[in-house]
């Protein structure tokens, strides 16, 4: 199904490809195709790249046509000579992606609340907790959101014991929890400077032991923090955390700490901001994954709230307002499961309805990530980077 080399893409367009994947590859381009038409629903267009979204059909020597199709195609500039001032370089082809139509899936809408605790479900609540952490520090979740979505504060009291306060060392309240995370002029206790704004590349837990029960569930191991250029910060940790009424898990119990003579460097270290902000260097492969997983994280938390449109509608709002790049300019988006009118979502609107429904504007939509879903996840069989 995915095509990434010379040969792959060969034996599609003429057949007879080598290997037991290419096999049955018939020669799209050898089947004596009259006319293509087309037309296009999006653009962008710069320098040396451009990418269109659309529709197109092939109509054969019979004169009868294929069904409509969807493609997204995108074009860098090949090498060429300067005249008048103008770059003369072809296009070509770096990305195609085609899809015929598919106008809704009748898929119930359904609750997720897990019976028992699982090992499984405490590992995803830390990797999700990790990647929340992560959104602070790179400007896409505030701090009150972050604790407002990883700990149990309206639901009961929470133990919570930071590893580097020393002033104020244990924040049992939503405000001192939130001071912790923020830091700043503003912020609760004086001492706190904001530990998830250095910002962090990674989070990541080795965990030795995991307790679980029927609503509850405790985790003892290791936190591993990995700074913008690399430095890794080991601490330990235990997390007692509870279920809440959308079945996610909630801490209601967090100890960290650090080996004594780590503890004075890395709070050194952090206070004196020698944890890298983010900087304008390449996109890195690993960068995609991550935003890839901060997509993934977004739509499973959207249709936590499936039975509350409104939430809906603000998870979705706060989903393309910080991962789609409408504030930079064109977006062309394809969704999947849209409706015949409405292929093709170049608006914010229009996105966000496809995510949460309930806009009169797009009124096929049911709502994409209300069904909900348990998980998300990406199987990536090429990445371009550029830069």
């Amino acid at each position: 199904q995915m095509r990434t080399t010379f040969d792959a893409v060969m034996s599609y367009l003429i057949g007879n490809g080598k290997g037991k994947d290419l096999k049955d590859d018939k020669g799209f381009a050898l089947q004596n195709w009259k006319s293509f038409d087309y037309q296009i629903e999006g653009l962008i267009l710069k320098c040396d790249y451009a990418w269109a979204v659309g529709e197109y059909s092939f109509k054969g020597s019979d004169g009868a046509s294929t069904p409509k199709a969807q493609f997204t195609i995108g074009f860098v500039r090949g090498k060429g000579i300067v005249l008048d001032g103008v770059m003369e370089g072809k296009l070509l082809l770096r990305v195609f992606h085609a899809s015929f139509p598919h106008d809704g899936a009748n898929q119930k809408y359904r609750s997720y609340s897990p019976s028992t605790v699982s090992a499984e479900l405490v590992e995803s609540s830390q990797e999700r907790w990790g990647r929340l952490l992560t959104e602070v520090g790179a400007g896409y979740r505030t701090s009150e959101q972050f604790v407002d979505d990883a700990y149990a504060y309206s639901m009961r009291p929470v133990l919570f014991k930071p590893a580097e306060a020393k002033q104020v060392q244990f924040r049992p309240t939503r405000a001192g929890a939130i001071s912790y995370y923020q830091g700043g002029k503003n912020c609760a206790v004086k001492e706190d400077f904001g530990f998830a704004m250095k910002p962090w590349r990674a989070v990541s837990f080795e965990n030795e032991e995991v307790l679980t029960f029927a609503d509850q569930a405790y985790a003892l191991g290791h936190v591993c923090y990995v700074g913008e250029r690399g430095a890794e910060y080991r601490a330990q940790i235990l997390t007692g955390w509870v279920v809440d009424a959308r079945g996610s898990l909630r801490i209601r119990l967090q100890h960290v700490a650090y080996p004594d003579a780590k503890a004075v460097k890395f709070a050194q270290a952090m206070k004196n901001n020698q944890v890298a902000a983010l900087g304008q260097e390449p996109v890195t492969k690993k960068q995609v994954e991550h935003y890839q997983d901060l997509w993934a994280i977004e739509i499973v938390q959207i249709g936590k709230d499936y039975d509350n449109a409104n939430k809906s509608r603000a998870g979705a709002r706060d989903l393309v307002n910080t991962l789609y790049g409408f504030g930079e300019g064109a977006v062309l988006f394809k969704p999947t499961e849209a409706s015949k009118d409405t292929r093709f979502r170049t608006s914010r609107l229009g996105v966000m309805s496809y995510f949460a429904g309930g806009d009169p504007e797009f009124p096929a939509d049911r709502g994409f990530a209300r069904r909900p879903w348990v998980s998300v996840r990406f199987q990536n069989r090429g990445i371009l980077v550029d830069g």
